[in-house]
């Protein structure tokens, strides 16, 4: 397991593979200081960090949102990164899309952090904005199925039987690329039958 590592970092891997919570390191802080330990024993020397710069960018914000979101499951953590990117992304003239794609992931993040009111504003205002920009048609469709997810959650079943339709409808227009949206409105709709 340990050939071509140096046996200085045994230990540390160990600590960051460990399957123990207890055992890993509790903040990226702490390893730091533990390579900058292996560092200083080898070399006889403090390593110097180079100077780097911050990205401060929508792009940069929306990744560490969807990080949190998609990669660690971390819902509520991933809010503020997706607020700092719509706050940039509102900044800048032509970023409408990006607008809306931010509105939309925080309309996912208040759904699944259980905070509905907030995520049907987010999803609707995001469904406005796509509305409004030709070529559109399948994030429209994306919008639609969330809002259907959303009123199934909070049982409003009219109401999600009408939006995942229309969802459906932009599919039918749109067969490539809607293909999980399309799947997806279909089993909410058997779900609702269902009840």
């Amino acid at each position: 397991m340990w050939d071509g590592i140096p046996e200085c970092l045994h230990e540390l891997f160990e600590r960051c593979l460990s399957t123990q919570p207890g055992n890993r390191f509790n903040e990226f802080a702490s390893m730091q200081r533990a390579l900058l330990e292996i560092y200083q024993a080898e070399f006889d020397e403090e390593y110097q960090f180079p100077e780097t710069e911050v990205d401060d960018s929508a792009e940069w914000w929306s990744d560490r949102g969807m990080s949190f979101y998609w990669g660690l499951g971390r819902y509520a953590s991933s809010e503020k990164p997706f607020k700092e990117a719509l706050k940039r992304c509102q900044a800048i003239p032509g970023r409408k899309i990006d607008q809306a794609n931010c509105l939309g992931n925080l309309g996912s993040v208040y759904q699944d952090t259980g905070k509905f009111q907030e995520a049907e504003v987010n999803l609707r205002d995001a469904l406005d904005i796509f509305r409004a920009i030709p070529g559109t048609e399948i994030e429209q469709a994306r919008c639609l199925a969330n809002l259907g997810n959303l009123y199934s959650t909070t049982q409003e079943f009219s109401k999600a039987q009408e939006v995942l339709e229309e969802a459906l409808k932009i599919c039918g227009q749109y067969p490539i690329g809607t293909e999980q949206i399309r799947n997806a409105c279909l089993e909410l709709l058997k779900k609702l039958q269902e009840v």
